[in-house]
C-alpha cells in the first residue's frame, strides 16, 4: 500500500504518464513482493512466486516497449497478483 501511494504522489494528472517511472516501480515492487514470498513454503504460496517470476520477467520486457500500454499492463499484472494474494489470505 506504501509503494501505491508512492506511485500516486509521482503522477501529474496535467502532465505525461511517467512510463519508464511506474516500470521501474512495477519491476521494484514484484521483486519485494518476490522476497516476501519466497519466505513462504505452502504450495499455494509457491504457486504465486512461479507466477511472480513470470510477471517480473514480463515487466523486464514491457520496460523495453514504448507508449504507455506496458505501463497499464504492468500495473494490471501487479494487480492481478494482489487479487491472487488476497484470495490466499481468504482461505
Amino acid at each position: 500500500m506504501t509503494r501505491a501511494a508512492d506511485l500516486a504522489g509521482w503522477v501529474d494528472p496535467d502532465a505525461k504518464v511517467p512510463v519508464d517511472q511506474i516500470l521501474e516501480h512495477s519491476r521494484e515492487t514484484a521483486e519485494k513482493v518476490a522476497e516476501i514470498i519466497g519466505r513462504g513454503a505452502s504450495e499455494h504460496l509457491r504457486r504465486i512466486k512461479a507466477d511472480l517470476g513470470e510477471v517480473q520477467d514480463l515487466i523486464m520486457l514491457m520496460q523495453l516497449e514504448k507508449g504507455h500500454a506496458p505501463a497499464d499492463d504492468a500495473i494490471t499484472l501487479l494487480l492481478q497478483l494482489r487479487r491472487d494474494l488476497e484470495t490466499l489470505r481468504s482461505i
